[in-house]
């Protein structure tokens, strides 16, 4: 059955780390089809973002996700075991102000 997975991140000022967004329960599997990513205005480019399987970085495939009153749409293939978690690597490099983004996956859990 396809599902979404939505998140809105709301990132301390200098705080990075990492977030469980979904655990894939057991005996299960899910397969990430496609991220939405939204940088609302004000962000300037100050909130990296990343996708995390375990300690490996599956999106994006270089660099990370950043940006300023921009979406990004990213179609993918990830899949996740019964167990695993989709986690979400952040990094707000402004040590003044929080930054935010939204995130919306779209993924096929069997």
């Amino acid at each position: 059955m396809k599902i979404t997975i939505p998140y809105h991140l709301v990132a301390s000022a200098g705080a990075s780390g990492f977030i469980e967004l979904f655990t894939v329960p057991a005996g299960m599997k899910i397969t990430i089809l496609k991220t939405q990513i939204k940088f609302p205005s004000g962000t300037n480019g100050e909130l990296y973002l990343a996708l995390y399987y375990g300690n490996s970085k599956v999106a994006p495939y270089t660099g990370y996700w950043v940006g300023d009153d921009v979406l990004f749409v990213d179609e993918m293939s990830s899949s996740y075991q019964g167990g695993d978690s989709i986690v979400l690597y952040y990094n707000n490099t402004n040590t003044t102000e929080s930054k935010e983004a939204y995130l919306l996956i779209t993924a096929e859990l069997e």
